[in-house]
């Protein structure tokens, strides 16, 4: 999957962690919110980034045309944001098909 669509090490990062909060709540404590499977934007951005310019670099992989977006691996729930985009949060929905 992560070849066929292309995604580039920081992609690949985000949708494995959502990954891995699903198959092991508990083990990755401040990344996601466990009882919803969601993150803040600002989350992925300070656990994953080194400084400001790579936080704003990879902030465009949370925009709708970013492919983990428009493909529809990952959601950004833009009925949550307050006033700050960073604060959205972000969840993998996938089916069963997206994988095959």
């Amino acid at each position: 999957m992560v070849e066929s669509r292309n995604l580039c090490a920081f992609e690949q990062t985000v949708l494995l962690a959502l990954i891995a909060a699903t198959v092991y709540p508990g083990k990755f404590k401040g990344t996601v919110s466990y009882v919803r499977k969601k993150a803040e934007i600002n989350v992925f951005l300070e656990q994953f980034c080194l400084d400001l310019e790579e936080k704003l670099h990879h902030l465009k992989y949370f925009h709708k045309s970013a492919s983990l977006i428009r493909e529809g691996m990952v959601v950004v729930h833009s009925s949550e944001i307050s006033g700050d985009f960073t604060s959205a949060k972000v969840s993998q929905q996938y089916t069963h098909k997206q994988y095959e």
